[in-house]
This record gives structure tokens, sequence and C-alpha cells, in this order.
């Protein structure tokens, strides 16, 4: 036998090389998984998530015999099938989420408590939902930072389950019966409802006036997930909104602007060095000339036919010229790459405008109407479920009530909302201003 044989396949190997003895932990919990550590499985809830005091939910033994890992792989994480919660230990463990969440709901007397579908929608957007949110690092704080903040802010969590039942139903709503979407309707309206009422409580008591990391973290992951909603609500509106009921539309189209405003709010209220989670999402809002927060008086850097259609000039400033403040916002984003990184830099420009825009859409500015539908195309390149049909359905409303206000200058710039953001904004600079 060959030095080689002797040495692998010795018939006393050596202790010391041994392979010690361990257990796969094939059943672990879902938390565990995502984290990829090694869980205790222990039920209700296990060992790792108790310290961390993150939600500790168990894959059904259903799911997990079935799936196999190519259908992983393609499909993603699968839910908990109503029905499918069949042995005590599953049971349990869901009824202690349950628990967790009816102690939580208790601090708003308004809720109910938490049901077995609440502790699904929980479910869903810690492991399937929260990766579909904003851009890269959005979706890190989302699913690392939010559902653990959710514990212990009812606001959050409210909001959280708005925006989970908001995709559930979308993923769903090929196979729901029209019952089940009622009431998955219901359930999301009624999430919505209470998450704003508390998270406007929140945002007008004291604690938001000496912000600390903690509650800072949460107020603006709710606004997120507020801004989020707000885009989801209702995204189909009709061609003719605007026609028919100006007011409404325009509130409609205000709205998610509106929630972007508490961001704005916050982010002004801690320092930029702040150890806050959401620190390095806000940090992506602007860069560090502030680009994307000029306020510099002139036509520079301003896109020449938005320059001549709204008569600015070398003079033009916020208090000359009612335009100004927002082409300076809105113009360094018509110059990035179309890329779904830019997620923050876009959003904000929701929430520094708001005050900007409500005024001159309550007195049926046009021009003003044309600018923000602008902004509302540029969401497109984000390709976010909750914006994709808000954008086509805003944007075809918009520029079909700016066809009929007979001004040719903004007849002449509705190309790019006219196809829902899907082509070019070149023309903007064709054409430089004359001197």
């Amino acid at each position: 036998m060959s030095t080689f044989d002797v040495t692998v396949f010795r018939a006393n190997p050596d202790a010391s090389l041994r392979r010690r003895t361990h257990k796969k932990s094939r059943d672990g919990c879902l938390a565990c998984k995502k984290r990829r550590t090694k869980c205790g499985e222990e039920r209700p809830g296990c060992v790792k998530c108790s310290n961390t005091k993150t939600a500790c939910i168990y894959d059904t033994e259903s799911s997990v015999q079935l799936r196999s890992s190519k259908t992983r792989l393609r499909d993603g994480p699968s839910l908990i099938p109503p029905g499918s919660l069949n042995t005590a230990a599953q049971t349990m463990a869901v009824d202690g989420v349950r628990i967790r969440l009816s102690d939580l709901f208790a601090l708003d007397q308004h809720a109910p408590p938490a049901s077995l579908s609440t502790v699904r929608l929980l479910q869903h957007f810690q492991s399937i939902a929260s990766a579909t949110l904003g851009d890269s690092t959005v979706q890190h704080v989302m699913s690392s930072h939010v559902a653990h903040n959710s514990w212990s802010q009812p606001y959050t969590m409210h909001m959280l389950l708005a925006v989970s039942s908001a995709h559930l139903q979308r993923l769903t709503r090929a196979s729901t019966t029209p019952e089940e979407s009622r009431r998955s309707t219901l359930a999301e309206a009624e999430h919505w409802h209470n998450g704003l009422a508390l998270y406007r409580a929140a945002l007008a008591s004291p604690a938001s006036r000496n912000p600390t990391a903690h509650n800072v973290d949460a107020l603006i992951g709710t606004t997120f997930l507020s801004v989020i909603f707000a885009f989801a609500l209702e995204d189909q509106i009709p061609a003719n909104a605007f026609l028919t009921n100006y007011d409404e539309a325009v509130a409609h189209a205000l709205s998610p602007l509106a929630a972007g405003s508490g961001i704005l709010a916050l982010d002004h209220a801690v320092p930029m060095q702040s150890a806050v989670a959401w620190m390095p999402v806000l940090r992506k809002g602007n860069d560090r000339v502030g680009t994307y927060t000029d306020q510099s008086p002139g036509t520079a850097g301003l896109p020449p036919a938005f320059v001549r259609l709204c008569g600015v000039d070398e003079q033009s400033c916020a208090v000359n010229n009612e335009y100004h403040s927002i082409l300076r916002l809105l113009a360094p984003l018509l110059r990035l790459e179309r890329s779904v990184e830019h997620f923050t830099k876009l959003i904000a420009f929701g929430g520094r405008t708001f005050g900007l825009f409500r005024p001159l859409l309550r007195k049926r500015d046009a021009r003003a109407l044309l600018l923000l539908a602008y902004w509302i195309a540029l969401l497109r390149q984000l390709d976010q479920w909750w914006l994709n049909v808000r954008v086509r359905s805003s944007c075809a409303a918009i520029v079909t009530y700016l066809r009929t206000v007979g001004d040719p200058g903004v007849e002449a710039l509705l190309a790019f909302p006219a196809l829902g953001g899907e082509g070019g904004y070149e023309y903007l600079w064709d054409s430089p201003v004359e001197e």
C-alpha cells in the first residue's frame, strides 16, 4: 500500500483529526436563516431572537418539505398559507408573536387585538416586502432596523403592516376572493389610519423636539413607510381626474409630498454626524456641496426651456419668482443617470417642495403642475411596485388636463410626462436662453 493510501485511510485516525459531531439546523426560525446563523430551534421562540428582541417566526412544516432549493431561488421565501399551522409548536410560536402584537396595540386604545393574519403580514414584511422598498441602503435599514423598532413603537408597526398588506394584495390579487380582498383592504386602511394618527401625535410630542437615536430612527422609518403607502394608496386615478374634480385630484397628487415633508423636518433636527440607523439614507439625499438643496439666484444650471416658460432671469430668486426654488431643486435631478440608487434624492424633492407646490396648485397654476408632472415621471426610473401604477396614471391625468388649459408653452413640454417617464427630456436643453 502506498504512503498516500496509508496516510488517508489509516484504521485508527488521531482523535484531533476527527470531525466534531454536530447537528445541522434545518428547521430554524426565519430570523436566524436571514442572519445566516445557527438557530437553537427552541419553541415558541429561539434564544437568539429572544436576546435580540426579534420576532421569532418558524416556517411551516409543509412549506419546508415542499420547497426545493431551486424553487427557493426562483420564487423566494414562501408565506405561511392559511390553515397550515397544524402542529402545537408552530401554533405556540405564532401565538407568542400574536400576543406580543396585541400587547403593543394595547397602547393604542383604538386598535383591535392582533390576529393570525396580522402575524402573517409581519412575516411577509420581514421576509419579502422589506427587500422591495427603495434602494439597497433603504432595504438594509428596513430589514435590519425598522422591523426591530416597530416592537417599541405602535405607529411604526401599524405603518409596517399597512405597507406589507399593500404589497401582499398586489402579489395575490389574482387568487383572492372578493370577500378576502375586502377584508384585506379594510385591515390595511385600519393600520394606515391608526399608524398615521399615532405618528402625528408622536411628531407633535416634546420627544420629537429633543430627538434621541431611538425615537428618531422610529420616526424616520415611519415617515419613509408613510411616503411609500401614500404612493400605493389609490394609485390608479382616471385620466380625467383633474377635469372632473380638480381640488380632489390635487390633494391626491400632493399626499406623498406631504408625507415626505416629515423626513425634512427630522433631517434638520438630527446632526449629520448622529449615529442613527437612517443616517446613511439621509446622507444620500444630498452631496457635500449641497447640490440638491441649492437656492442660488439666476439661471445657471437651469434647463433653458423651463427658464423661458417660468420667466426666470439673472435676478430671479425665491423672493421674486414663485417657480425659482422648485426649478433649483428639480434641475439637478434631471441631470442624474437613471438608477434606483437615487431613491433618497428623488423622494426628498417631494418633501422639500410640498410647501412650494401647494399654493400654486390651489390656484390652478399650469406651469407648477407641469413641473410636478416632471418629478412624478422621474420616479419611474425607481421601478417600485408601489410607484409604477401611480406614476403612469398621475402623469396621464395631469397631461390630459394641461392639454385643455390653452398654454402653448406648457403644451410644448408635455412629451416626457406624456410617456409616463419612459422617454427622454433632452429637448429641455436644446435651445439656449437668448442673452
